[in-house]
């Protein structure tokens, strides 16, 4: 968020058989010394397994980012989330849903002009740590050419002592 300026609106859907997905973001990094996004991001879905229930997660959330120095950047998200999740008469299930607030914080390191690695907490502070747990994560971006950025990250959950490896590329027009 504060690597670049630019001001971005960005939309997502995404839609699976049994999972949909929704997001809003408006973001300004070129105004002001802060970068800031305010985003909106909406999850539900219904499992092919009868026992699971269905449920629904709404976030809304605003991303602030300012340099410390030329190569390195910190960042604040703070968080409102709302996760419910129903049995499969559509009667909410009170001990598995929850509501409340969350901050995260991060550090990028600009190792190079075409090097980004990144560290972040998760849910630092939060209203319901059963639900909203505290993970920590890293990240490295490679910006193969101006127009394409390769990148990588892991999460590690303290609650559920699990990882999350994941991947992929942009393609800027």
């Amino acid at each position: 968020l504060a690597l670049a300026k630019s001001y971005v609106i960005e939309g997502n859907f995404g839609f699976l058989p049994r999972a949909k997905t929704a997001g809003v973001s408006i973001c300004d990094s070129a105004t002001a010394r802060v970068a800031a996004c305010l985003y909106y991001d909406y999850l539900s879905w219904d499992p092919d397994d009868a026992a699971l229930g269905q449920g629904a997660l709404h976030r809304v959330g605003l991303a602030t980012a300012m340099p410390l120095a030329p190569q390195l950047s910190l960042g604040i998200n703070q968080k409102y989330s709302s996760f419910t999740l129903e049995d499969n008469a559509g009667v909410n299930i009170a001990e598995q849903s929850a509501s409340g607030y969350s901050l995260d914080a991060g550090l990028i390191v600009r190792m190079s002009q075409t090097v980004n690695l990144g560290v972040v907490g998760y849910n630092l502070i939060t209203a319901n740590e059963a639900v909203f747990e505290r993970a920590f994560g890293g990240g490295l971006a490679i910006n193969a050419s101006p127009t394409l950025m390769i990148a990588g990250d892991v999460r590690y959950d303290f609650e559920k002592d699990a990882a999350r490896y994941s991947g992929g590329a942009e393609y800027f027009v």
